[in-house]
């Protein structure tokens, strides 16, 4: 088993039935998938709009591995993270290929096991804990922006640091 990196997949067409097509193809749990849709030009937002329709009307779980599209929709306001470019992906899944060494494939069978699991589990169950978990990340990172912001504040007027 090797590590999950992103899959990019080109997306050609606006159109909902060719993207239906495409996504059925598609084994949302092996990976994370990148969709490609800049290439669309001023049709985008159909296409980021029927993919995110088909994700929830598939019933598709974006966990462990979430979809992502590289396309130029600001106002897009969905589950899915819309990026401009490849280089603004998470970093997590920018792997490089290379075989596992043995503690590295133990691991792995042990994620690889655990993501079967998750698969298997109803999201009614799980997803009240995601949702909370979330949430207190959330309030720790604007907790630490803020932090970060009165220590910029401090060390810009010659202040001393508490």
């Amino acid at each position: 088993m090797s590590l999950p990196h992103y899959k990019y997949i080109q997306v050609n067409s606006s159109n909902q039935r060719m993207i239906y097509a495409q996504l059925n193809q598609i084994k949302f749990e092996l990976g994370p998938y990148v969709f490609i849709v800049e290439t669309l030009g001023d049709k985008q937002a159909e296409a980021i709009s029927n993919i995110d329709q088909y994700i929830t009307g598939h019933r598709v779980s974006i966990f462990p591995y979430a979809p992502y599209i590289i396309g130029n929709a600001s106002d897009y306001k969905g589950k899915i993270l819309v990026v401009s470019a490849k280089e603004d992906l998470p970093f997590f899944f920018k792997v490089k290929s290379r075989p596992l060494g043995t503690k590295e494939s133990v691991i792995m069978n042990k994620i690889d096991l655990k993501r079967k699991n998750l698969q298997n589990m109803n999201s009614i169950e799980y997803n009240p804990v995601l949702k909370e978990y979330a949430r207190t990340h959330k309030i720790i990172n604007q907790l630490q922006k803020e932090n970060n912001f009165l220590e910029d504040i401090i060390n810009n007027t010659g202040g001393e640091h508490v």
